[in-house]
Order: structure tokens, then C-alpha cells, then sequence
């Protein structure tokens, strides 16, 4: 496994898949094997995805995923 090229984050209105708002994220290019945190304007959703970009014919995965509310 390889880490991703980069990733979007996203959404549930009730009817489709939205980006978040404003997503900042650190570090800026996704490493693997640490941690990766986003924060982005709040929403109101039933769900939450990650849509990743892999890196050529690599695949990428997620071994954890914190939501706060702040």
C-alpha cells in the first residue's frame, strides 16, 4: 500500500455526495502511516466519505476515522 496522492472529503445532504466547506488539511500531501487530519466548515449529515486519489497502481486505505464536533 501506498499512501494516496491526495483525498476529498465528503458528505450526505439526504439527496447527494457534497464536498466539505473550506477543508484545511495537515499535513498538505497525505503520508502514510501517521496521522492525517482535515478540519472544514461544520456540516449537518447522516454520513461522511473519503474519496482517494492512489497513487498509480497503488491502493490506498484507511486504518481510522475521528469525527468532532468543535
Amino acid at each position: 500500500m501506498q499512501p494516496p496522492t491526495s483525498y476529498v472529503i465528503k458528505h450526505w445532504t439526504g439527496t447527494e455526495w457534497r464536498d466539505v466547506g473550506n477543508a484545511k488539511k495537515s499535513p498538505e500531501q497525505p503520508l502514510g502511516s501517521q496521522w492525517n487530519e482535515a478540519r472544514f466548515d461544520p456540516v449537518i449529515s447522516s454520513k461522511a466519505r473519503i474519496v482517494f486519489t492512489h497513487r498509480s497502481q497503488s491502493r490506498s486505505g484507511v486504518s481510522e476515522v475521528l469525527i468532532w464536533n468543535d
